[in-house]
Parts: structure tokens; sequence; C-alpha cells
């Protein structure tokens, strides 16, 4: 029988593709060649990033690795979406027909499933296929515990995060000034908090997290 593979569904976003390989080497590394690594690749939403996309992939899958690239079939962009976050929410979510249609056509049984934080949409494709899945976060651990946080705000405040004046208080955090948080959440970008918020409560569908902090 055929070594179970894990099975990694990064972002197309170069910090996050390359981050998340470089975890799944590590795994590959710690199993002594019991596991081999699947990365599903989705084609990314330019030109230009596909092609880093793809230089990432020639390059990784020449490592002599046991690593298989597998692309994904393409998918047409939706439209009508002002806020970048809810064009990569939506853009990712069609692809959760051809995710399951990779997955249940290896011929390497699946050992679990893990996605980037930003193809948390996927989770129930990944749920369709019986397995454990899981999210990489390819941040830091504050901003995890962050995000984590994100959709109790909606509850407890009474305006939006980017609206409070004063501290944010997080579990495993301390006070975090205004000021000093993440841009994506506190600025004025049209409608940032309210996909982040959905994207921590995805969180909480998964079997596990893996964080790319010590």
């Amino acid at each position: 029988m055929a070594a179970a593979t894990i099975v990694f569904l990064p972002c197309w976003e170069s910090g996050h593709f390359m981050s998340m390989v470089a975890a799944g080497k590590r795994m590959l590394d710690a199993s002594g060649g019991a596991l081999s690594l699947t990365v599903l690749v989705m084609q990314a939403p330019t030109a230009a990033k596909a092609a880093e996309v793809d230089g990432h992939v020639r390059r990784e899958a020449a490592s002599g690795l046991d690593i298989r690239f597998l692309n994904l079939p393409p998918v047409e962009p939706p439209t009508g979406y002002v806020a970048p976050e809810e064009f990569n929410f939506r853009y990712t979510q069609l692809h959760a027909p051809q995710v399951e249609e990779a997955v249940a056509g290896l011929a390497s049984p699946v050992a679990a499933i893990v996605v980037d934080l930003f193809c948390t949409p996927l989770l129930d494709a990944a749920g369709e296929l019986a397995v454990p899945r899981y999210v990489y976060f390819a941040s830091t651990g504050a901003f995890l515990a962050l995000m984590l946080r994100l959709p109790a705000f909606r509850e407890e405040l009474t305006a939006r995060l980017r609206e409070t004046e004063g501290t944010v208080h997080v579990p495993g955090l301390p006070p975090v000034p205004l000021p000093y948080m993440p841009a994506c959440l506190s600025g004025d970008k049209i409608g940032n908090y309210e996909w982040f918020e959905d994207y921590g409560c995805r969180f909480m569908d998964a079997s596990g997290i893996i964080i790319n902090s010590s």
C-alpha cells in the first residue's frame, strides 16, 4: 500500500504558500518516510500571482522530496465584491468541488487535510471527505489569539473594533492599545473586520491549528 499522504491547501500569496510548503518539508523529515505530501494548487486570481506560484512549484518539484503538486481546475472569479477579503473568501470557496474531486482521486490514503488560514471556506469540503482537517496559521501566536477572539468582540462591544477607543483585551496578551492593532482590523478598509471575524469563527470547525510560531 502507498504511504499515507497529507494534503496541503495553501493560499497563493508567496508568504503563505512557501511557509506552508516549508512546514510540509519538516513533517516529511519527521515522518522518516512514513508520509508523503500532496499540495493542491489553486490558480491565483491574477497573472502576476500565478507566475509567482508557478515559480515556487517548479523549484520545489525539482527538490527530490516526496512532494506532489496538483493543479486544481481554474474557476471563474466572482464579481461585484468591494472588499478584497470578501473576493478572496468567495473565490476560494468556489474551489470546493475541485478539492473534493482531487482528494477522492488520490491513490494514497489521506492522513489529514491542512488548509491555509485564508482557505478556511474549504473546511467544509474537507469535512465531506471524513478525514481530519487542520488550519495552518502562517502568522504569529499573538495574531492567532486575536483572530480567535474576534467572534466574541461582536457580542461584547457596542461598536466595531476599529471604532473602539482605549485598549483591546485578548486572552493571553497584555491590553493592546487600539493604534497598535493590525491595520486590517482597526483601519478604514471596507469590510475587513467582518471577513477576518468569519475566518476566526471557522477555525473552530478544524480538528486543530498548526501555527508557524514557537
